[in-house]
């Protein structure tokens, strides 16, 4: 008998909407990947999107990810996925490997209709690190530092102490979180990290007399993680040896772009060491024993230190500021252009200038004692050794780990003092990698923060700057528009200064500052604190308010922090503040909020902007080298000031803000991002202020316009 068809359709969908489904869900191996990178440490959360996996429009389905070291789809370990929609799943990575390169790919179905995918082969694992901080040796009351591990959100931490045969254990708790909004990151970096001064230190405990190894426990509500830690690791950067003190690359500087040149340097006790004598600096590849870089010294026997004859002071690219020696300078032993000579020794320090190939081309033969071509120090980790070979520091040895690693960094003026406080302070909490130590090329002692001179040469520094802040090197593939992440503090930023002319330049001349990775970041009352009289109080007793840093919001392209309110004084002018001043004021903090003040009043209305996108032009001035001006940013605010009286009135001015520090300051510092602006508003009435920024022609600016009321009674 013949079915009838009613039955034969139902039978056949039966058969035709699973496969339908298995269609829209599984993803097809010709689907073409991103192969983004991830470097991660264990405890750390990532994002993969759809479109990593190759599925463009489409979303993922339960999916399962797997990391390996051999072919695709060999199963190493799976990767815990926390939660996915749509578009991208968010992913716990807390396995137990060793660092190196592994393959991340994509697990859909099971069965005959299970699909695997590569999703990325750059998927790195990085190794935590430790340190120990002590005088002359391991003892309870020293400071160990664990850094280079991702610490999650306020998680429990318990450190197991190995001496001899016993064990200690210590739980520890953070004073405070050093990642913050973690989860909203797509990705994070363990170099991150160890570039800022995210670590923890804690106190060797009582009873503890020499340390074998320590055993990490990170408890978190994504589960726990275990490190071990080998106590060799961490005598690596315990400096032991008080004839010398190491400062250069500094605990929270020892992460460089790839290929960046960088100096050593080390203080010299003159009580203990009257002699100095030879120095060798060697760099190695972790894991590896061949010298990559070796430099050595060439000091005069009977002093110890390096001999004028050895110094090329009349070198013609170089620039003395009080300071006429450096370690790029050395000429001997071989000659100027050997990379292997450039070792300075003096009574108080020495330093070395390691070159990692990003000025290869600039005066440097780039060449070993054998004459061959020197290897770039690309991606990776590193060992420097220090090695006194003669004179009273023979025998003194000293190795440090560094990296060349991507890195989130920050920008900005340092002064004046308390805004440098809370730039650092900035910078540690929020995991930035900041620049303190000096860039080669700009030689300084450390120790006397600029007191002591510098020497220059423009040449070999200014690449170093603008090459931390955008790559310009095709051979090296982080840094670029896909993953640079730059913040820059518009606090005190002359238009003219260098931090505008090199390091706010690269961006604008990589086009970046249109890129959500590119943040800029104010002080939300326009200072780093403000110590005014109130207008309420007879006395003239000041009161300090504390400013915090804020972020620009995508988009956004013009920022108000403050109203001052005070009696009307004709001497006052736009863009002038002296931030000791006297005058009884109030101070608005939402002047966006609009207005209230008396008949005779005046108001300063504070806010600051951001650079927009543009061109850039080479400066050609002498000594300009790396240089640009920008063709175009924020130069002015239009105001339109209306009222029920009276028909608008239109006022343009200039974003220039001028501080004074202290009363007895003769000059202002300016600022090419901020702006005060005064108004006199002679009749009592309802006004309304409409704000719109205006680039340098004199067009309107997306995102930069305000308007509030200012009420006079």
């Amino acid at each position: 008998m013949q079915k009838p068809i009613s039955v034969l359709k139902r039978q056949c969908m039966k058969i035709i909407l699973p496969c339908l489904l298995l269609l829209v869900f599984l993803p097809m191996e010709s689907f073409a990947t991103t192969n983004p990178r991830y470097d991660l440490a264990a405890g750390a959360l990532f994002k993969v999107k759809a479109s990593d996996v190759g599925i463009e429009g489409g979303y993922l389905h339960k999916p399962q990810f797997i990391i390996s070291d051999g072919p695709l789809g060999t199963k190493l370990k799976k990767i815990r996925v926390l939660e996915y929609d749509n578009e991208s799943a968010t992913c716990l990575f807390q396995e137990k490997i060793l660092a190196g390169q592994y393959s991340l790919s994509f697990v859909s179905g099971s069965g005959k209709n299970k699909r695997i995918l590569p999703v990325s082969d750059s998927f790195y694992v990085h190794s935590p690190i430790i340190y120990l901080s002590s005088s002359e040796k391991i003892e309870a009351g020293d400071v160990l530092t664990l850094g280079g591990v991702y610490f999650g959100d306020s998680p429990k931490i318990t450190l197991e102490f190995m001496h001899g045969d016993k064990t200690l254990k210590k739980r520890c708790a953070l004073e405070k979180k050093l990642l913050k909004n973690f989860n909203s990151r797509e990705k994070a970096s363990v170099m991150d990290c160890l570039s800022s001064q995210s670590y923890i230190s804690i106190k060797v405990p009582k009873g503890i007399t020499e340390i074998t190894s320590v055993k990490m426990t990170l408890e978190s509500p994504h589960g726990s993680v275990e490190k071990n830690f080998n106590v060799q690791d961490a005598l690596r950067h315990l400096q032991t040896d008080s004839r010398v003190e190491m400062k250069v690359p500094s605990i929270t500087e020892r992460v460089f772009a790839e290929k960046r040149d960088f100096y050593v340097f080390g203080t010299i006790n003159k009580d203990l060491v009257k002699i100095p004598g030879d120095i060798k600096v060697e760099i190695f590849k972790k894991g590896s024993d061949i010298a990559l870089r070796t430099i050595v010294s060439s000091v005069n026997p009977e002093t110890g230190t390096s001999p004028d004859s050895s110094i090329y002071k009349d070198y013609p690219e170089g620039e003395a500021k009080g300071l006429d020696v450096a370690p790029d300078l050395m000429k001997a032993p071989e000659d100027f252009l050997f990379p292997g000579n450039k070792l300075l020794v003096t009574n108080d320090y020495f330093s070395a200038m390691v070159q990692g190939g990003l000025t290869k081309d600039f005066d440097t033969s780039y060449k070993d004692s054998d004459g061959n071509l020197l290897t770039d120090l690309s991606r990776g980790e590193y060992i420097v050794k220090v090695t006194g070979i003669s004179g009273d520091l023979e025998g003194y040895n000293y190795t440090v780990d560094i990296y060349f690693e991507p890195m989130r960094k920050i920008f900005g003026a340092f002064r004046p003092d308390n805004h440098k406080a809370k730039f650092f302070e900035y910078a540690r909490d929020n995991c930035l990698r900041r620049f303190w130590d000096p860039f080669v090329g700009h030689f300084l002692i450390p120790a006397d923060n600029f007191g002591g001179g510098i020497y220059r040469i423009n040449k070999r520094y200014r690449p170093q700057n603008a090459y931390e802040a955008v790559n310009f090197l095709d051979s090296v593939n982080y840094g670029t528009d896909e993953d640079a992440q730059v913040t820059y503090v518009l606090y005190n930023l002359d238009r003219s200064s260098y931090t505008q002319k090199l390091e706010v330049a690269s961006v604008l001349k990589a086009n970046l500052t249109g890129t959500k990775r590119t943040q800029f970041i104010y002080y939300d009352i326009g200072e780093p604190s403000l110590s005014y009289v109130p207008a309420s109080t007879d006395k003239a007793e000041k009161i300090s308010i504390d400013g915090r840093f804020r972020q620009f919001k995508w988009g956004d392209n013009l920022n108000l922090t403050r109203a001052e309110i005070f009696d009307y004084n004709p001497e006052d002018h736009d863009n002038q503040c002296n931030l000791e001043s006297e005058t009884p004021m109030i101070i608005d903090l939402s002047p966006e909020d609009g207005l209230e003040l008396a008949l005779g009043d005046e108001i300063s209305i504070y806010g600051v902007v951001p650079p927009i996108p543009t061109t850039v032009t080479a400066i050609t001035d002498p000594h300009s080298e790396f240089f640009y001006s920008a063709d175009n940013y924020i130069q002015n605010i239009r105001y339109t000031i209306s009222s029920r009286d009276e028909s608008e009135k239109l006022e343009t001015k200039i974003v220039n803000l001028g501080r004074k520090y202290t009363t007895s300051q003769e000059n202002y510092y300016y600022s090419g991002y901020e702006f005060k602006h005064d108004f006199h508003l002679e009749k009592k009435g309802r006004y309304v202020f409409e704000l719109q920024v205006m680039d340098k022609n004199g067009a309107e600016i997306a995102g930069g316009s305000e308007k509030f009321t200012v009420i006079v009674k």
